[in-house]
């Protein structure tokens, strides 16, 4: 697996894991935790579709399936890695919008943090 922002946001993709000379291996095995509320925005009216959110992530990705060389890799282990943040919702006629920034609480040294993030997804 590759893994970052998809499961903890304020980091990148290919973010956290193994890695090997800096680069991303991905990892066999991940965790995952999230927490959302998300609110109405004061002094905007309902009618234009925005809300606000408060969030904290937690997870790691971790494990190699054992081919290759093992020099110089690091974050083979479990390290648990966390962030809170804020985020605008749009509901947008093509599904909703959303902009985030988080802030990571618990990083490795060679992790790959990214404070803001952009998402589209589908409404069914």
């Amino acid at each position: 697996f590759f893994k970052g922002q998809d499961i903890v946001r304020g980091f990148k993709y290919q973010g956290i894991g193994p890695r090997q000379n800096g680069v991303a291996l991905g990892g066999t095995n991940y965790a995952n935790a999230s927490a959302e509320v998300t609110f109405p925005l004061p002094l905007i009216s309902r009618d234009f579709g925005f809300r606000g959110a408060a969030f904290a992530d937690a997870g790691s990705l971790w494990g190699l399936d054992g081919s290759g060389s093992q020099l110089g890799i690091q974050g083979e282990d479990f390290a648990l890695r966390a962030s809170a943040g804020i985020g605008l919702i749009w509901a947008s006629p093509f599904g909703p919008l959303r902009v985030n920034y988080a802030q990571p609480l618990a990083e490795e040294e060679f992790d790959r943090t990214q404070e803001f993030s952009f998402g589209f997804s589908s409404r069914f």
